[in-house]
């Protein structure tokens, strides 16, 4: 097997709001809410149609978004019968008010409104992160900018350097042509590969194995203050000195045998060789399927990684069964010591000592 060429990795690039099941989260709590204010809008004129509430909308997968984001949508699923749209809370909107005329000449919608989407992301539902989010607004970055909307295609594989790195547009490229936004798009609707994923939360997880360090070191520290600040000290080494064998202190004796002990512990947690696996769960027709990338020293940043390879629940290495099958039932973010990491719900790290 052998060691893959470094991947490119943006970390610029938002990662966690590209997390697939934060973008699925998120889009079913808006749909809940759009049905809630369509409830409302009812109540304001009973006989109102859809065609009415959404008349400045294109309905896309059931969410109300731009008409001419529709249109990108409509190209990229052409292109792609698999991929979904979805939308986080930070994602760009503007409030529809909904007004029809009645008879009497009055009109009405001050209360009755909803939330119409310019920008949605791109998913993959089995994949972890989504590969992009387009939009259709204003997205000038200065007063004397156009005020004209325009396409954006906001990617981790895009760095368009006429901006800052401080700035999203940073990872956007822009087009007023949606034949070119769609150019744009396709050029970068590629998942993330293995070895991009392992690193998104790597930072978390190598820095849980540096904290454990650390607390063995306080550990110590602490233990041998508690030796030199015993006021017995200097009397029970003279006694030591003079007699060989007794401690006249039993305090003393069991502050220096806890330091002992923390500092074996110490030892053999740094003497500790650390290797491991970063394994994503996929489920392909009901069958789940462990990409499995091979980490060595994960002490490094990043640490060395191997070609990923594909398991099913037969094939896999029972180490990593066993190491997995904890990982599955802690929250994400846990780190359970020699065992491993869950990064997020199919995603996991796995020591190897």
């Amino acid at each position: 097997m052998g060691i893959l060429a470094t991947i490119k990795f943006n970390p610029i690039f938002k990662h966690s709001a590209a997390q697939v099941d934060y973008i699925q989260s998120d889009t079913e709590k808006y749909l809940r809410r759009l049905q809630e204010e369509v409830k409302r809008i009812r109540l304001i004129k009973t006989d109102i149609s859809d065609r009415d509430i959404f008349f400045h909308a294109a309905r896309y997968d059931g969410i109300p978004v731009e008409p001419k984001l529709a249109l990108l949508c409509d190209e990229l699923r052409a292109a792609n019968h698999r991929i979904k749209f979805g939308m986080r809370q930070d994602c760009a909107s503007r409030r529809i008010t909904v007004v029809k005329s009645n008879p009497d000449g009055a009109m009405f919608g001050s209360s009755g409104s909803y939330s119409l989407l310019c920008e949605l992301w791109v998913y993959l539902p089995e994949q972890p992160y989504a590969l992009m989010r387009i939009g259709y607004k204003n997205y000038a970055t200065t007063a004397h900018a156009s005020d004209d909307p325009t396409y954006g295609i906001y990617s981790r594989l895009i760095q368009n350097r006429k901006y800052n790195t401080d700035n999203a547009q940073h990872c956007m490229l822009m087009s007023a042509d949606v034949g070119r936004a769609v150019k744009n798009a396709r050029s970068v609707m590629r998942p993330y590969a293995p070895q991009e994923t392992a690193q998104v939360k790597l930072d978390f997880f190598t820095s849980a194995v540096q904290n454990e360090t650390a607390n063995f070191n306080v550990a110590v520290h602490n233990t041998v203050s508690e030796v030199r600040k015993n006021t017995d000290l200097m009397r029970e080494l003279v006694h030591l000195l003079e007699s060989g064998h007794e401690f006249l202190s039993v305090e003393l004796k069991q502050q220096v045998q806890a330091y002992v002990g923390a500092r074996v512990m110490q030892k053999e947690h740094i003497s500790k060789v650390r290797h491991g696996w970063f394994v994503t769960v996929l489920t392909r027709k009901d069958v789940q399927h462990f990409n499995v990338i091979e980490m060595f020293d994960v002490h490094k940043s990043p640490p060395v990684m191997h070609d990923p390879q594909t398991f099913t629940a037969e094939t896999m290495p029972e180490e990593l069964t066993g190491k997995m099958a904890v990982l599955s039932m802690v929250d994400v973010g846990t780190r359970v010591s020699d065992v491993g990491m869950r990064a997020t719900e199919t995603t996991f790290y796995v020591e190897r000592v």
